[in-house]
C-alpha cells in the first residue's frame, strides 16, 4: 500500500486477513514524497502495489499536471521491478471541506482513468 495518511491508517489486515500487507502511507505524503521513498517501497518485495496518493499535493498548491507527472514516475518504478500497480483514484472530498481542491483531484482522477485505461 503507497499513499498518504489515507493509506496509513488504514487497518490493512482487518480488511483483507490472511494477506501480507507493507503498508507504505505516510501522513501528509505528497506524490513527490512516495516518489523520494521508492527504494525503501520497493525493498519489501511486493509484488502488488495499491496507489493512492495526491491530495496534498493540491493543499499545498501543487498543479495537477505535477502531481500526475510524479504518479506515473511511481507507476513506472515499481512495473520495472515487475510489480503488479493498482492505480486508485485520490478520494474526493466536500467543496464546503475543500474548496477548489474538489477540483483539482478530479482532474487529477481522470487522468488517471485515462492512464490505467492505456495498460488495461
Amino acid at each position: 500500500m503507497v499513499g498518504d495518511s489515507l493509506t496509513e491508517a488504514a487497518e490493512w489486515h482487518d480488511r483483507l486477513p490472511g494477506k501480507s500487507i507493507a503498508n507504505r502511507g505516510i501522513r501528509g505524503d505528497r506524490t513527490d514524497d512516495s516518489l523520494q521513498r521508492m527504494d525503501a517501497i520497493l525493498a519489501v518485495g511486493a509484488r502488488r502495489a495499491f496507489v493512492m496518493v495526491g491530495f496534498n499535493d493540491f493543499a499545498l498548491n501543487q498543479p495537477v499536471a505535477v502531481a500526475f507527472e510524479n504518479y506515473g514516475k511511481i507507476v513506472d518504478r515499481l512495473t520495472e521491478q515487475k510489480i503488479d500497480v493498482y492505480i486508485q483514484s485520490t478520494i474526493e472530498c466536500s467543496r464546503a471541506v475543500c474548496g477548489g481542491i474538489l477540483d483539482d483531484i478530479r482532474a487529477l482522477n481522470e487522468l488517471l482513468r485515462a492512464h490505467a485505461g492505456e495498460g488495461a
